[in-house]
């Protein structure tokens, strides 16, 4: 609407009667009083942090400052585009191991719960003396049978506690650093943070954004603790006129690949 020459006022008029989601309308028609009343739009949007993040907020911004508004809007609407589908496809790599282990989970408590019990009995009028590895197969499907409820009770408290551990700053930075060694999982999450982290990068810089702002940012959406400490090891290195790839490389912070991409981008 902006490039059709729709004024700001009136292209947040129309959104707030086409949206359907009525949390949302209520945001956007307080963002368009704040206009009205003659707030800068990346100011307005930036009082409502849970709908707009901070990447938003700077490319509008970055717009407002430099006349092309309409230039930074297409340029967000593709990065979320581009963000959805990343997501899409953290989920579809993440859905087939998953699956997997749930159906080896399931296995192993039918084995546990019915057929061990079934050897146990066949095996006791038997009369033989068993294996001690045997016997400890036997007191667990024995203690199964009675208490196979408390696992998938236990693994949802492990992840609440998990979950509100990550709230406390301590804590913090080794569980993210631990979620990164998770054999099959933690490949996926370091590589879909570290698209997430530089494609933010890519829209702030083509939007004009300073460098080391970009770079707090790119930390901020990284989604890891210790990945965000890296970007912010970067930011302080470039502040002092470091080069980027300098400090990725002597620091060892990304793959050797990222490095010399960044390298080849300064330099041209």
């Amino acid at each position: 609407m902006i490039s059709a020459g729709v004024p700001i006022i009136g292209s947040l008029e129309i959104l707030v009667q086409q949206t359907q989601n009525k949390r949302f309308k209520r945001v956007l028609k307080s963002v368009l009083d704040r206009v009205s009343a003659g707030i800068p739009l990346g100011v307005a949007l930036a009082e409502h942090p849970k709908s707009f993040d901070a990447l938003t907020t700077s490319l509008i911004r970055s717009g407002e400052e430099s006349g092309s508004l309409d230039v930074s809007l297409n340029r967000l609407s593709g990065f979320l585009e581009a963000q959805e589908s990343l997501r899409k496809k953290i989920i579809s790599a993440f859905t087939y191991p998953a699956v997997v282990m749930c159906i080896v989970l399931i296995v192993l408590g039918v084995l546990c719960v019915v057929v061990v019990p079934m050897f146990q009995k066949s095996f006791g009028h038997l009369g033989v003396k068993m294996p001690w590895l045997t016997l400890q197969v036997f007191a667990i499907g024995e203690w199964a049978q009675g208490n196979w409820y408390k696992v998938p009770i236990a693994v949802f408290v492990l992840f609440l506690i998990i979950k509100n551990a990550k709230k406390i700053k301590a804590l913090k930075m080794p569980l993210d650093s631990a979620a990164l060694k998770i054999p099959v999982f933690g490949g996926i999450i370091y590589k879909s943070a570290l698209a997430r982290s530089f494609r933010t990068m890519a829209s702030l810089l083509k939007s004009g954004v300073p460098v080391l702002h970009t770079l707090e940012l790119a930390g901020n959406v990284a989604g890891n603790e210790k990945l965000k400490k890296n970007f912010y090891t970067i930011r302080d290195a470039a502040s002092m006129g470091v080069p980027l790839n300098v400090v990725m490389k002597e620091k060892k912070l990304f793959p050797p690949m990222v490095n010399h991409m960044v390298a080849v981008g300064e330099e041209t």
